[in-house]
């Protein structure tokens, strides 16, 4: 029985261990090469419908990076842009990122980041996916 309990605690901390992976080092300038965004209006304030087949922001710049969280900015279509906190799970695969106006959840893989997000305002709805990759 002491043996059983000493195999399984070793297999619960090779496992734990190996899950708990290093985030990947995304500080610099990432571009987005697709997208779709979907967009309309509000109960309140009413406006039409418009989709896109191309991505919602144009970039992305991550400044800096300690282990598996982030801060930086994204570029939107009117060139404004948005302040960005982000953080990779312990996988160091999949991130969350909180902007002023709204929430992205993606995954790194293969050096592109891929998200998808959606807005919290009551001037308009959107959503959309993008997927980028660093720039050269």
């Amino acid at each position: 029985m002491k043996n059983l309990a000493l195999a399984f605690l070793s297999f619960a901390f090779l496992v734990g261990s190996s899950y708990a992976a290093d985030a990947p080092n995304i500080v610099g300038t990432w571009k987005a090469i697709s997208g779709v965004s979907s967009t309309t209006g509000t109960e309140l304030k009413k406006a039409p419908a418009v989709l896109s087949q191309q991505p919602w922001h144009s970039e992305i710049n991550i400044t800096e990076q300690k282990g598996r969280v982030f801060n930086g900015a994204t570029k939107r279509p009117d060139g404004s842009q948005l302040m960005l906190a982000g953080a990779f799970a312990a996988n160091g695969k999949n991130f969350t990122i909180s902007t002023d106006k709204g929430i992205l959840t993606g995954t790194y893989e293969a050096g592109k980041l891929e998200y998808c997000g959606a807005t919290l305002s009551t001037e308009y709805n959107l959503t959309f996916c993008s997927t980028l990759e660093k720039a050269k």
